[in-house]
C-alpha cells in the first residue's frame, strides 16, 4: 500500500499536466482520469521505517482527503473456481486451499524431500513474523540435524574511526540488527530443506535473486543444493558465503556482514 503523499502527489501531477480550461472534463481529480488501486487495508499498510502505529495509520490513504471520492469495490468470488477447464475434484482443491492455508503442505513428513511437489507449493504471507513461524515450524518438521551458520559482522573501513567507536558499535550489537533482505546472524539449515537466493550470485549459471533451491549438502564454507522450479532438472549447484554492505541513512556507519545469501523459503513475503 502506497504512502498517502504519494497519492496526493500523483493529483496534483496529473492535474497541473492534463488541465485545460475549455473542457471541463480536466478539472476533477487526477486531470478526470479514472484511477483504480487494489489492496486490503488488513494486510498491506504502508511501510514507515522505525514508524509507531500512529504513524503507519496516518500515512494510510484511508485519511488522505482523497479518500472520500473513492468508491470501494469488494471482491466477494472465487474467480479461480470459475474456470472452465477445472473438474469437481480440482475446483474442491482450490476452495480447501482458500479456507485453509495451513494444508498447503500435505503429508510433508512424507513429502519434504520431493522436488516435484515442492516446487508447486509456498505460503504467501503479508507479516515478517508469520513468515518466521511457517519457515521455522516447516524446518522443525524436516527429518534430520540442523545445522547452523553465524555470520561475521563488521564496520566498514570508510565507517571505522576511534578505538572508541568500535567499542560502541561492537560486535554484539551489529550481530542483533535484523536488516530487510539480508540473512540474519544465525542461518539454521538441514538437508532437505528449501531455500532462496537474496542476491545474484552467478545468473549464467541460474543464481539469481529470488531463486528457490533445495540444500542437499552442508560444508563450513559452501553449500549445496539442487535448482526447485518449472523446468529445472535438479543440477546440483554450489552456493559460497558472499559480504553484503548494508548502508542506512538513520546510522552513521556502514555494515559488511558476511553469510550464505540464503534464507528459508516454504513462505514467501507478499
Amino acid at each position: 500500500m502506497i504512502h498517502r503523499h504519494c497519492l496526493e502527489a500523483l493529483n496534483k501531477t496529473l492535474s497541473d499536466i492534463l488541465f485545460d480550461g475549455s473542457d471541463t472534463s480536466t478539472h476533477g481529480l487526477f486531470g478526470g482520469k479514472t484511477l483504480l488501486e487494489g489492496g486490503d487495508f488488513r494486510q498491506i499498510l504502508p511501510v514507515i521505517p522505525q514508524g509507531s502505529k500512529k504513524d503507519i495509520i496516518s500515512a494510510s490513504i484511508c485519511n488522505s482527503s482523497l479518500w472520500q471520492h473513492f468508491r470501494i469495490f469488494t471482491l466477494t468470488t472465487n474467480m479461480g473456481l470459475k474456470r472452465d477447464n477445472l473438474n469437481p475434484d480440482e475446483k474442491e482443491g482450490l476452495q480447501q486451499f482458500a479456507i485453509c492455508f495451513q494444508d498447503v503442505y500435505d503429508d510433508f513428513s512424507l513429502k519434504f524431500n520431493e522436488l516435484d511437489n515442492l516446487k508447486e507449493r509456498a505460503i504467501v504471507t503479508p507479516y515478517n513474523e508469520t513468515f518466521d513461524q511457517i519457515n521455522w515450524y516447516a524446518l522443525d518438521l524436516t527429518p534430520g540435524e540442523s545445522r547452523t551458520y553465524l555470520n561475521s559482522d563488521a564496520l566498514c573501513k570508510s565507517s571505522q574511526g576511534t578505538i572508541y567507536d568500535n567499542l560502541v558499535h561492537s560486535p554484539e550489537l551489529l550481530n542483533g540488527l535484523r536488516l530487510p533482505g539480508i540473512p540474519d546472524h544465525e542461518l539454521n539449515l538441514k538437508v532437505g530443506c528449501v531455500v532462496m537466493l537474496l542476491r545474484n550470485v552467478n545468473q549464467a549459471a541460474g543464481l539469481f535473486n529470488a531463486r528457490r533451491l533445495v540444500i542437499t549438502q552442508m560444508a563450513q564454507n559452501v553449500v549445496e543444493g539442487k535448482f526447485l522450479g518449472e523446468g529445472d532438472n535438479g543440477e546440483k549447484v554450489f552456493i559460497p558465503r558472499i559480504t553484503f554492505t548494508v548502508k542506512d541513512k538513520k546510522w552513521d556507519f556502514d555494515i559488511n556482514r558476511r553469510q550464505f545469501p540464503l534464507r528459508l523459503s516454504y513462505a514467501l513475503i507478499s
